[in-house]
């Protein structure tokens, strides 16, 4: 571990560390996993990360933060750094809708993502800092359910050393609803300002 985003030290005063190569953390499918997301669900993914690297290299060269995926034309989400932006991605096996970033993540800086999918307005949003960064249109009819587990740092099918991420990554969070940036994990409040 390493010293977390002092801005939600409320949270989690310590980060993980991904080294690229072969780190991840797997959170086990159960059969009835609740991030298996249904096509009338709303969702949202937030995490709290730091890196340098994944600015360049395409899909390649991506470094996922959150993926429960099985590849391509498959039921699949994920939201990962992807030549230096973030980028939010979902499947339903035959539709394919995606979001990236305007805003380069790949500074070294903290950065809190928050990539929302809103089912009633068929709509993806992405929040770069609290900040809601760009919209796209979610055209997915079908749902996103798969066996596979839910990995931070990786994906699915990727092997050790391609497409892992390299950076620290303080938290990482899936929630039902398309939530706004009040409903996000709040920083902790600035000393003496008492809120």
């Amino acid at each position: 571990t390493v010293a977390g985003d002092p801005r939600f030290s409320n949270v989690s005063p310590t980060a993980l560390h991904f080294d690229g190569a072969d780190d991840m953390l797997r959170v086990a499918d159960d059969g009835d996993s609740l991030a298996d997301f249904e096509a009338a669900d709303s969702f949202t993914l937030e995490a709290d990360f730091r890196t340098t690297a994944h600015a360049a290299g395409g899909a390649s060269g991506s470094g996922p933060l959150i993926s429960k995926d099985v590849g391509s034309n498959s039921p699949s989400f994920w939201l990962r750094v992807e030549g230096g932006r973030v980028r939010f991605l979902l499947d339903d096996g035959t539709n394919t809708a995606s979001v990236i970033s305007t805003t380069l993540v790949s500074d070294g800086d903290w950065h809190h993502v928050a990539a929302v999918r809103d089912a009633s307005d068929h709509e993806l949003l992405l929040y770069i800092d609290n900040v809601l960064d760009v919209t796209a249109i979610d055209g997915t009819a079908g749902a996103f359910a798969n066996g596979n587990d839910l990995l931070i740092g990786a994906f699915n099918a990727s092997s050790p050393g391609v497409k892992r991420v390299q950076g620290d990554i303080a938290f990482a969070r899936g929630a039902q609803g398309a939530l706004s940036a009040s409903d996000f994990i709040q920083p902790a409040p600035e000393p003496g300002t008492g809120g």
